[in-house]
């Protein structure tokens, strides 16, 4: 028979409140399905909320604006992109110029 492995690529904030779901939601999700192609683990492997995602983007092997974007993507709601067209940029960016920092936590 078959066996399936079911990933969940939710943040809790999509389970949290109905409110701060929507695109914030749905960037963590991106993000997370970019750390699992990355690294092969699910982001429930790592411990993100006392680690962070810097600690274990440091250690991804990508370039540097996709290491950037995607530890945006993995934020908290307040610190990622502010809208799904900007995080769609972000990784347009990333893959027009991987040196960059584009998706760095101090832009827009």
């Amino acid at each position: 028979g078959w066996e399936v492995e079911l990933v969940d690529f939710s943040g809790a904030d999509a389970y949290d409140d109905a409110q701060t779901g929507g695109e914030l939601a749905d960037e963590y999700g991106v993000g997370a399905v970019l750390l699992y192609l990355l690294t092969g683990k699910g982001e429930d492997e790592y411990d993100l909320t006392t680690k962070g995602s810097a600690s274990i983007m440091r250690k991804v092997v990508a370039s540097p604006a996709l290491r950037s974007v995607v530890q945006r993507l993995l934020a908290p709601p307040n610190s990622r992109f502010q809208s799904a067209s900007s995080a769609s940029q972000a990784l347009r960016t990333a893959r027009e110029n991987p040196q960059s920092e584009g998706g760095a936590l101090s832009t827009g």
